[in-house]
């Protein structure tokens, strides 16, 4: 009848836990690093309500660390436990992939909880029994699963990517931490997070209201405390050949110590880990904050921190993963929109329907509205480049068949490359969120149909697909979700969720990266990254729209988000259907090709080490199907003009 002695999670993780080889690299018995133990140990602190970790990915081990909390609640402390991830389908991920593998190594829990079998009602992938507690494990996107009964324990991962509400129920965090109102003080909260933008990241909030620890490493030469950055990481540097640029030698990275100016060795720079430790810099209200980046970390590797740094250089979506990983820094946004009239004047000398050098393939976006379909077709190169290569209206009553046969024929026609050959649409993504969501759908299910698992959205380089798609405002990701259409009886018809709100952020970062001049251009100065490419022929609206949009803060249940508002008097179509063309080029497999792939595509084309086109081009025509040329034009341009060359 003794109770249990007393044991921080630390002592216990080191006695019981065992890692295996299914979720780490490291597996065997449990070793606490420096950085987790003060984390560990909040968790068991009568003073402490709420633990906020906010930290660099992998090399700081917060999922372990999560995992450990679990496992002292279930076999030293058995209590009500509540497990929240961003979404059911991670829910899923962190129930077999970490929780299996962690009861099926460490005895102590594999004797206490026993293996999950599929016929065993009492342990399922969302809810587990054990002597003196259970434990439920649920996405932060479903309401239902926030509304379980009462638990001692909530534990909620990767905050930052939660969504704004839970349906229509509120705030998914607060929904979760709710439940443990019956148990007053004795509550346990966690917050683990990698933090993402600044201003309306949920984990930056938390720890500003916590006291706000910071690890800090002792230099072993001056005892003097800091925490590094990448300025104070040096590496040396190889004269290149014939004149050429240093060559960087990540290799001989090395952390020197702002005050005394001493270059550290690797072995240096473990033991200023050993010897560091958190400082609070905000008074102790209840909240105990953690923050620590990679460098602080022991098992990360400075060498490979340095190249992360030098791929991300001029490369904005790399250097926002190196700031919110390695740094576990929230990335500053450099503005809220773009200026429309900077935009008009990089229009270049080419007109619509070329296709330039730089383009390997094409997608389209596609509007949808109650009388007329807005098509939007893109070209994309390496660096993520972009060019606008056609833009129609389709006019018509979008509830009959006639319009949708229109599109059916710019979906099969083809493009004339300057390199001679033709490009057909790969990917036509349209917005099934609004408008004519039947006829989208039956439109969609006739052709070829993206794959839906790891790689979601994922097509074959060779076939042409439509993909149904709609937006939601959410910045974890291009194609954030995918599922079939609820109640949708169609042929193998998918419904792909796209975080719109990311890929604004994103495109709205590229409009405004500064471009070289004309004359460094034709010199052979290189475009920036996600340069976006528009003809002369283009009106002005087209740029009006595309920068229609604006970053605005609000409040929304208690807590401030920040959401794209379109500005008074503007249209957004021109915006809309970059953004679905954008999500086809990803489901084509643009984030992920390599550089094998990116060279495979300039072979087909013989445009090696051509990827810029400053120079007018010769004019070639568009390849339209015969039923098209009868057709006649059936489209015009944003402002005027165009249609079918």
């Amino acid at each position: 009848m003794a109770p249990p002695p007393p044991l921080t999670i630390d002592k216990w993780a080191e006695t019981h836990r065992v890692l295996s080889r299914k979720d780490s690299a490291r597996p065997g018995r449990w070793r606490t690093e420096p950085q987790q133990r003060d984390v560990l140990r909040a968790f068991t602190d009568p003073m402490v309500r709420k633990v906020v970790v906010m930290a660099a990915s992998q090399d700081f081990g917060k999922s372990q660390l999560l995992n450990n909390v679990v496992g002292y609640f279930v076999h030293h402390d058995p209590s009500n436990i509540l497990v929240q991830q961003p979404t059911i389908d991670l829910a899923i991920k962190w129930s077999k992939g970490r929780l299996d593998p962690m009861i099926e190594s460490s005895p102590v829990l594999l004797e206490t909880m026993g293996q999950r079998k599929s016929r065993n009602s009492d342990n399922t992938l969302y809810h587990r029994q054990f002597p003196g507690g259970q434990m439920f494990i649920v996405g932060a996107n479903s309401p239902s699963g926030l509304a379980a009964q009462s638990v001692r324990v909530v534990m909620s991962d990767e905050v930052d990517r939660y969504d704004v509400s839970a349906g229509e129920e509120g705030d998914p965090l607060t929904l979760a931490q709710q439940r443990t109102v019956d148990y007053g003080d004795f509550a346990v909260l966690g917050e683990f997070s990698t933090p993402l933008i600044r201003g309306y990241s949920r984990i930056e909030a938390s720890y500003e209201q916590s006291d706000q620890r910071i690890y800090r490493l002792v230099c072993p030469h001056c005892d003097g405390r800091f925490t590094p950055t990448i300025k104070d990481v040096q590496w040396d540097k190889a004269p290149g050949v014939d004149g050429a640029k240093h060559v960087h030698l990540p290799e001989t990275a090395a952390i020197v110590c702002p005050e005394c100016g001493v270059r550290w060795t690797e072995s240096q720079r473990q033991k200023a880990i050993r010897d560091g430790g958190y400082e609070a810099r905000a008074q102790f209200t209840g909240i105990a904050g953690f923050l620590c980046n990679a460098y602080c970390c022991p098992r990360a590797s400075l060498p490979r921190i340095v190249r992360r740094f030098l791929e991300s250089k001029g490369n904005p979506e790399r250097e926002k993963t190196f700031v919110n990983l390695i740094e576990a820094r929230t990335w500053a946004k450099r503005g809220d929109s773009a200026n429309w009239e900077v935009l008009v004047g990089r229009r270049e000398r080419w007109q619509l329907g070329e296709v330039p050098a730089g383009v390997l393939f094409l997608t389209a976006g596609v509007d949808v509205q109650d009388f007329r379909l807005e098509v939007g077709v893109y070209g994309w190169g390496r660096d993520k480049q972009s060019w606008l290569i056609d833009y129609r209206v389709l006019h018509g009553d979008t509830s009959q068949p006639d319009v949708w046969a229109e599109l059916g024929h710019v979906l099969n026609g083809e493009y004339r490359h300057d390199s001679g050959q033709t490009l057909p649409i790969r990917v036509m993504a349209i917005d099934s969120g609004g408008h004519r969501t039947r006829q989208v759908y039956t439109f969609a299910a006739k052709q070829p149909q993206p794959s839906y698992g790891r790689q979601t959205g994922a097509v074959a380089p060779r076939v042409r697909t439509v993909a149904a798609i709609k937006g939601a405002d959410r910045w974890d990701g291009i194609v954030v979700q995918a599922g079939k259409p609820d109640g949708s009886k169609q042929r193998a018809s998918w419904v792909f969720t796209l975080g719109v709100s990311h890929i604004k952020d994103e495109l709205i970062g590229w409009l405004q990266s500064e471009w070289p001049s004309r004359e460094e251009i034709a010199a052979g100065v290189a475009y920036p990254f996600g340069a976006h490419h528009v003809p002369e022929s283009v009106e002005d609206e087209y740029f009006k729209q595309l920068c229609s949009e604006t970053l605005e803060t609000e409040r929304a249940r208690g807590r401030t988000v920040r959401v794209w508002r379109t500005k008074p008097g503007h249209r957004n179509e021109a915006l809309d259907i970059f953004v679905y063309a954008r999500a086809a080029a990803h489901m084509y497999g643009m984030d992920r090709f390599s550089e094998h792939r990116w060279r495979d595509m300039e072979a087909a084309l013989a445009v090696w080490d051509e990827p810029q086109a400053p120079a007018p081009l010769a004019a070639p025509r568009v390849v339209i199907k015969p039923a098209d040329r009868k057709r006649g034009p059936t489209s015009d341009w944003l402002g005027g003009g165009g249609g079918w060359l």
